[in-house]
Order: structure tokens, then sequence, then C-alpha cells
């Protein structure tokens, strides 16, 4: 998998990408990881309280779900 730095994407291409990650997905990528913003939190190394911390301060995001 190539990295890239998300700086690169500019406000409109943040949006896109932030609607599609809130979204809970089963399917798992072909390295294993889920296909939302679980799958990015694992690869940015955040723990389960981080990723905890950000489903609760992320707005729509409902760690519930």
């Amino acid at each position: 998998m190539e990295r890239s730095s998300l700086g690169i994407l500019g406000p409109k291409s943040l949006k896109i990408l932030g609607d599609m990650l809130n979204v809970r997905r089963t399917l798992l990528t072909e390295e294993g990881l889920l296909r939302d913003y679980r799958g990015l939190a694992k690869e940015a190394g955040l723990n389960a309280t981080e990723i905890r911390r950000a489903e609760a301060s992320a707005g729509g995001m409902d760690p519930t779900r």
C-alpha cells in the first residue's frame, strides 16, 4: 500500500473522505483492516481509548453503532 499524507487533500476531498469513513463497514481490506474510521485509526496507531474519544467528539459519529 502506498502511503501519503492527508495534508495533500483539499477541504472538499477531506469532507468526502470523512463522510465515507463515518459509516461502519464490515468487509475488510486485503490487508485485514476495516474499511471505515476504525481501520484508519488502527493504521494511525490509536489505542482503544483514543478511538472512543474520537468517536465521542466527532460530529455525527455514534460509538454505539
